[in-house]
């Protein structure tokens, strides 16, 4: 009886060779296929509304309700509508898995919402009372979803961006634009009061302003009014300037009344938490920093202190019996009086 023929190793490597190209073959094709079908469904606002539910409702309820979601998601270049497919396409798999970041979030170009609001970004837009060119706002780097997010799907849109003033005064600051009132509002004796801008301002402008005022940005403040309006109440610059950081400590110390300003605004524990320490240092402080150090490391003392000024002491020998005056003057230099 003859045995039976094995095959050569070539033959075996061809076989191989053939499943591999046929299965890579049948993986480009799938996923052909997959991409096409889901290209072709996403232009469906229905089919969106099948994972985003709450976003379709809103849509349909709003002025954008004849406008698909690919219009503002995609756009009409190549490269949009690309991106736009290969994000549909890794959605499906998050959802059915639910392996994906929450909230969901997106943002729409601005040069999306331009395709059709064209005459936005060259005119001067009058509603409700106020005056605005886009064009600036534009320039500065501003998107429309930055003051408009919430146009097309209401409160279900997960960045609630409105039109809010303290973003008006980043640039009307009376040196980028004008801070006059009248450069924007429209003296319209009969507007309706609910078409105020949104935000913060109108809390923190409120009949309570003494106790709300400081939820507000206050690097706004002097576009309205003079560096030294809050100099009147607080005992200190504000807002506190670039290098607060570095000299508020001796500020603290050398004034009582330094020191008593910063409670109209800051708790008692806010220093702690900021230095880990209790501030200002205590007077038995300078005797048991070491077993402090050993214990927590130094990093905490670098936040206000160079490496010399542990230098000036450690290196240099200080001993006790040192002269008063001499441990006053590297005390002194070390910030510690």
């Amino acid at each position: 009886m003859n045995a039976p023929v094995r095959p050569d190793k070539t033959e075996q490597v061809d076989r191989v060779l053939q499943r591999v190209y046929y299965g890579l073959l049948s993986v480009i094709l799938g996923l052909f296929v997959y991409f096409n079908i889901v290209g072709a469904l996403g232009a469906i606002p229905a089919v969106c509304g099948v994972c985003h539910t709450p976003s379709h409702t809103s849509l349909a309820q709003s002025k954008h309700s004849d406008i698909g979601c690919v219009s503002c998601h995609a756009g009409n270049e190549p490269f949009g509508i690309l991106s736009q497919r290969l994000a549909l396409a890794r959605m499906i798999p998050a959802q059915l898995s639910g392996i994906y970041r929450r909230p969901v979030t997106t943002v729409v170009p601005a040069k999306n919402c331009i395709n059709c609001h064209k005459p936005i970004a060259t005119k001067v837009v009058e509603s409700k009372a106020l005056r605005v060119s886009h064009k600036e706002i534009l320039a500065a780097g501003y998107g429309c979803g930055d003051c408009h997010s919430t146009v097309a799907h209401g409160k279900s849109a997960a960045r609630q961006n409105f039109a809010e003033i303290s973003k008006c005064l980043t640039c009307h600051n009376n040196t980028t634009a004008s801070s006059e009132c009248v450069s924007c509002h429209i003296n319209d004796t009969k507007r309706d009061p609910s078409h105020r801008v949104r935000g913060v301002w109108q809390i923190s402008h409120s009949e309570n302003w003494r106790q709300t005022h400081g939820m507000d940005n206050l690097n706004t403040c002097q576009a309205c009014h003079s560096k030294f309006y809050c100099g009147t109440c607080h005992n200190t610059e504000l807002p506190h300037s670039s290098s607060w950081i570095v000299s508020h400590g001796k500020e603290v110390k050398n004034s009582n009344e330094a020191a008593a300003g910063c409670k109209q605004c800051h708790s008692e524990s806010l220093c702690n938490n900021c230095h880990s320490l209790e501030m200002p240092h205590p007077g038995s402080f300078l005797s048991r920093h070491s077993a402090l150090v050993k214990k927590d490391g130094d990093k905490t003392c670098y936040q206000c202190h160079l490496k010399e000024s542990c230098a000036r002491c450690h290196k240099y020998h200080t001993h006790p019996g040192i002269p008063e005056n001499k441990l006053k003057l590297l005390r002194e230099e070390a910030g510690l009086d």
